[in-house]
């Protein structure tokens, strides 16, 4: 089993296109209004055929895969 099977299995992630780095996968833990959160760095891997929110179509590379959710 790779860190990346191991990590979505115990986040519930079904995404198969994410994937998480073994030399960076995980960062420091964070602190956001006194909680305490472990951060997890993945990549995507695969390149989006249209934005999921407007539904522009991606061509010559106009929609980036960019920015995190939760």
């Amino acid at each position: 089993m790779t860190y990346s099977h191991i990590i979505r299995k115990t986040l519930n992630i079904k995404d198969k296109n994410i994937h998480f780095d073994p030399e960076t996968y995980i960062l420091e833990d964070e602190t956001i209004k006194e909680i305490t959160y472990k951060v997890f760095e993945a990549t995507l891997t695969y390149m989006p055929k249209a934005c999921e929110k407007c539904g522009v179509v991606n061509h010559a590379h106009t929609v980036i895969k960019n920015g995190k959710k939760m």
